[in-house]
């Protein structure tokens, strides 16, 4: 090695634990002026205020525990609800707006909290979710819910058409709903400090309809009835309607307190105490096709054109769904 090569050497010894001790200077004085935080804060800001998707998916992997048989129906075989668009070429969408005329999308995002904030001792996971600050109106597309016990697409792609075994129980045309306060709601797994599972804290629903005009307007290629089937065939063999849940009257239908719980004994859905007040309204109510022959009797007469009831409130309100 040359005389050049050995003092560059001698140069970096000398030099390196100067740099070592202001490394160790600055690291110190920077580490004492850090603040931790407990948890993830996210802000997820959609395209178009726009949450779009194929088909969503809840499903019983194993049917009722312990087996469980009722002539030949088997209730240990798995099972899905699908939530998915009507038609094979449609994008499902769940729109967001920030004012009630439904013309305007929401500019602010949906912020998720992940094991952050209080109330979070003992769950293994604890989030919880806003929406959009300026929220005040949210569409649900047209859109049909579907059983069926496969995995996958429950359209066949080579054939615009169902796989075989998939069942359309409802279907429905654009949704709105309208809100005063957006609501929040926290999640907690493992351990449910907050005792429930999903427990929404805030937010006043004010309207929901699928009827234009009714709870914001609906463009009239999206405007149909909510349609319960028997059968993926047959119109002769379902009930249909337009509804209307109004809550503007008194102030908006307050949502903290409402939750939900999935047990051993199926889905529970409820809310704690008493509700305010609502009105809710059945509209234009047909059973089976109008004008066509029931079997052994007459043919269907005119639709029920409105029942329902007004300034209802509901104690300790609980729902449970089981048996997919």
């Amino acid at each position: 090695m040359n005389i050049t090569g050995m003092s560059m050497i001698f140069s970096a010894v000398l030099v390196l634990p100067a740099y070592a001790a202001a490394m160790e200077l600055l690291a110190d004085e920077s580490l004492s002026k850090v603040n931790g935080q407990d948890g993830i804060s996210v802000g997820v800001q959609l395209p178009n205020a726009a949450l779009k998707f194929s088909q969503l998916s809840l499903l019983d992997s194993n049917g009722v525990a312990g087996g469980s048989h009722v002539g030949e129906l088997d209730y240990t075989s798995p099972g899905a609800w699908l939530y998915a668009p009507k038609n094979y070429d449609a994008n499902g969408a769940i729109q967001f707006f920030a004012d009630e005329n439904f013309s305007t999308a929401s500019s602010q995002p949906i912020t998720v909290n992940i094991d952050a904030g209080t109330g979070t001792a003992g769950a293994t996971l604890n989030v919880t979710l806003a929406m959009p600050a300026d929220m005040h109106g949210l569409r649900l597309n047209p859109f049909s819910l579907y059983l069926w016990d496969g995995p996958g697409n429950i359209f066949n792609p080579a054939r615009p058409t169902l796989q075989t075994g998939v069942t359309e129980v409802l279907r429905s045309g654009a949704i709105n709903m309208l809100f005063s306060s957006n609501p929040i709601m926290n999640f907690q797994l493992g351990s449910e400090p907050q005792g429930h599972m999903m427990s929404l804290s805030a937010g006043t629903l004010s309207c929901i309809s699928n009827v234009d005009s009714l709870c914001g307007p609906i463009s009239a290629a999206s405007e149909d009835k909510i349609s319960l089937l028997s059968d993926n065939v047959s119109t002769d063999s379902q009930i249909s309607l337009d509804f209307l849940f109004d809550a503007r009257a008194y102030g908006g239908f307050g949502l903290a307190g409402m939750y939900a719980d999935i047990e051993s004994t199926g889905l529970v859905l409820g809310r704690e105490g008493t509700t305010t007040k609502f009105d809710i309204h059945l509209l234009n109510v047909d059973f089976g096709t109008v004008g066509t022959a029931i079997p052994g009797g007459p043919a269907n007469g005119q639709a029920i054109s409105r029942m329902g009831a007004e300034g209802v409130t509901i104690t300790d309100l609980q729902t449970r769904i089981h048996g997919i």
